[in-house]
């Protein structure tokens, strides 16, 4: 699942591809992240996790910068969504392996998957389709 930027590629479809695929492995980190919160083994979770987390800084760093304002804008909120899914994925994943149970159990416990951040991106890949007249994913 590799994110290609050709060169003289709309900046528009080339951010289009990054949310489309950011919002699949989104489904990933929210089942991965529910395997966390259930306490399933570190041993178990660690690689998929650090496959997921791996990803998403690959996406992020493929985020185009594109000239227009208003797209730049979203290639911003793009950015700071696929940090924060690394981060909650690796923070996560850390908790789990804590090995003071007592001090990360409630922590654990309030895990709900990856919140508004995971809508603002679906939000933005509905609108980067509507934009390019595709049908809504």
């Amino acid at each position: 699942m590799e994110v290609e930027i050709r060169a003289a590629e709309d900046p528009r479809d080339a951010l289009r591809r990054i949310v489309d695929q950011a919002v699949l492995l989104q489904g990933l980190a929210e089942d991965l992240l529910e395997g966390i919160r259930r306490r399933r083994s570190l041993a178990e979770l660690a690689r998929p996790g650090g496959a997921l987390i791996s990803r998403f800084c690959d996406l992020r760093a493929a985020v185009p910068q594109p000239a227009d304002p208003q797209l730049r804008a979203t290639a911003r909120i793009v950015c700071e969504t696929l940090d924060h899914h690394a981060l909650m994925l690796s923070y996560s994943l850390a908790l789990l392996g804590d090995l003071r149970p007592e001090r990360v159990q409630q922590q654990l416990d309030t895990l709900d998957g990856l919140g508004p951040p995971a809508e603002r991106l679906r939000a933005i890949q509905h609108e980067l389709t509507r934009q390019a007249g595709y049908a809504a994913p």
